[in-house]
């Protein structure tokens, strides 16, 4: 019996162990179930063969099989020397250990994608609440088809923007609230060091990357230099800057064997004053830039599940039933979202300015460090809207969401003031997580709503990729038999379109050879030259091109106007023209 009962008693005394552990780290196991739930979709995803590859991501597939192949060392993507390739070299380690393939080299958008999660956790909880921390990453764990494909397609620079700005930010808010180096302990002094540099690291890497994240660079950095400017010996500001140096390192050493026309900054300013290439300027660009960010860019980045195509906005195609739709429901949400954005930039400014009237920009206690944090971080999304409502691509493309992809680090922000009461003025019962930070608006009606039309629209989203799966997958197959029907038939050497060539060469892996022709039938972007070279070196390489196409009827008049004759067949549904000595 006293064996029974001793039994009896440890077995109570474990259940207890564990309902106590459960109660203690719920918020942490809720955090981490959420992040591995992204993360396990995204791969099931991946596995799956969604979303259908394109051309740039095989630009970057080939880059990773030749730095692993040839030993190359790239530092930017072919073509486009002011994107960093960070994607390639982790896809060139993902293809030593589980081979090469489109499902390999996504395995590092995962990799960045559980870094932003994690950041943005560790961010929220920071700043903001438990409820807003956990409530962001359920939001950021779901995704439509748009945002979710942005994701994980390995195409250069977005996955990065999301790990590095969010981490970023999380680093600067916690060295501006935690206790300075000179007061604390001996090993809690090197890891605040040590988080200066890894700053600094970070913002180099990400503006080598691509220059969207400039905005993080420049807001986190301020949350620096605000709260932290008297760190013992200036070490606030040297070791972010020994970082920054570091981080930067393969694009200072690029700068400096290529002609000033060729460093990274000149070409991307270059190359964006010329994305205007439809000749609007004035005010007739400057409405199309604000009506395709409006009604377009910023509700799909944003999470609004696409319901009208870009032709539907105002001046962008025939007015109809659709246009009303763009309007009431683009413009709506876009609405909406600033005002949020509006008042989370509202109540820390309120906090802080009773302050900045009798002390400057002095940062005393670590609830002002964290409102001049609260206040930076939705400074950031503005920043990021403005610089893409003002940019050609704004007017002319606006399904290029990418480059507002940071707007998703911004999601904790949002939610705040869904999810949190704001105290009436003169309130004292601002927690240190803030909770309850503000509030003079009801909140019975528009949070609810909000918080609702949100996860409607994520949930339409995560229907929408389910129901584009097949898809995909049927896509995917037409590029494989479409690639061993041209080597069935001896072609290996041939001119393509751009969203062709680059998406055959590296799943084919340099079986096949394209080469770029733009719509004029004239030499394209040929990213890898050696392509082009190796192309125009066969003098019987047919052009292989979709029927009925734009590319297809310049190239027929083109070919009338020169006198040049080719024979044409039909190839697994694409014509193909030979030319005829």
């Amino acid at each position: 019996m006293d064996g029974m009962a001793l039994g009896c008693e440890v077995e109570r005394v474990a259940r207890f162990d564990l309902a106590a552990f459960l109660r203690r780290s719920w918020y942490p196991l809720a955090a981490s179930a959420l992040i591995a739930c992204g993360v396990a979709a995204r791969l099931a995803l991946v596995l799956a063969g969604w979303p259908h590859t394109n051309s740039e991501e095989g630009t970057m597939g080939l880059e990773a099989m030749h730095i692993l192949l040839r030993g190359e060392r790239p530092v930017y993507f072919y073509g486009q020397n002011y994107m960093g390739v960070g994607e390639a070299y982790l896809g060139a380690l993902a293809f030593l250990v589980f081979g090469v393939s489109v499902a390999s080299l996504r395995l590092g958008m995962l990799v960045f994608y559980a870094v932003f999660m994690a950041s943005v956790f560790w961010l929220a909880s920071l700043l903001y609440s438990r409820r807003v921390a956990l409530v962001s990453l359920a939001a950021l764990a779901l995704g439509t088809p748009f945002v979710t494909r942005i994701e994980l397609l390995a195409d250069g620079g977005k996955a990065e923007t999301l790990a590095f700005g969010a981490l970023m930010f999380a680093l600067a808010s916690w060295l501006a609230l935690s206790r300075p180096a000179g007061r604390a302990s001996r090993g809690r002094r090197f890891l605040r060091y040590a988080a200066f540099v890894a700053w600094g690291v970070i913002a180099g890497l990400g503006l080598y990357t691509y220059a969207i994240v400039a905005p993080f660079v420049l807001t986190s950095g301020l949350l620096l230099w605000v709260t932290r400017w008297r760190e013992p010996r200036g070490l606030a500001l040297a070791l972010p800057l020994v970082g920054l140096l570091i981080g930067l390192l393969p694009a200072i050493i690029y700068a400096a064997t290529v002609s000033l026309a060729d460093n990274p900054v000149s070409v991307f300013l270059s190359l964006h004053q010329s994305l205007n290439d439809q000749g609007a300027s004035g005010w007739s660009l400057l409405a199309r830039q604000v009506d395709g960010t409006l009604l377009y860019t910023l509700p799909t980045v944003t999470g609004l599940v696409n319901l009208y195509p870009l032709q539907a906005l105002p001046l962008y195609g025939p007015p109809g039933v659709s246009t009303i739709i763009a309007v009431m429901v683009g413009g709506g949400w876009s609405l909406a979202y600033l005002a949020l954005l509006g008042v989370a930039t509202f109540r820390p400014w309120r906090a802080l300015r009773p302050g900045w009237a009798s002390r400057g920009l002095a940062v005393t206690s670590p609830s002002t460090a964290r409102d001049v944090a609260r206040l930076l971080l939705p400074l950031t999304a503005w920043l990021t809207i403005a610089a893409y409502t003002f940019s050609a691509t704004a007017g002319n493309n606006p399904y290029s969401g990418r480059y507002m992809i940071g707007l998703l680090v911004i999601t904790p922000a949002i939610l705040w003031p869904l999810l949190e009461r704001a105290p009436r003025a003169g309130s004292a019962k601002a927690t240190a997580h803030g909770a309850r930070v503000g509030g003079d608006m009801p909140r019975a009606v528009w949070r609810p709503v909000g918080v609702a039309l949100l996860g409607v629209s994520l949930a339409l989203g995560v229907i929408g990729v389910a129901q584009s799966i097949p898809d995909a997958v049927a896509a995917n197959g037409r590029d494989a038999r479409f690639a061993q029907a041209l080597l069935s038939h001896g072609i290996t050497r041939f001119y393509s379109d751009y969203w062709t060539c680059d998406t055959l060469n590296f799943e084919t892996r340099e079986r096949l050879t394209c080469a770029v022709i733009d719509s004029y039938g004239r030499p394209g972007l040929t990213r890898y030259h050696p392509y082009y070279v190796a192309v125009r070196a066969d003098p019987g390489a047919p052009y292989v091109l979709a029927p009925h196409s734009l590319i297809e009827r310049t190239f027929l008049i083109h070919a009338a106007q020169m006198n040049l004759r080719y024979s044409v067949e039909n190839l697994d549904g694409h014509d193909v023209y030979t030319p005829v000595p």
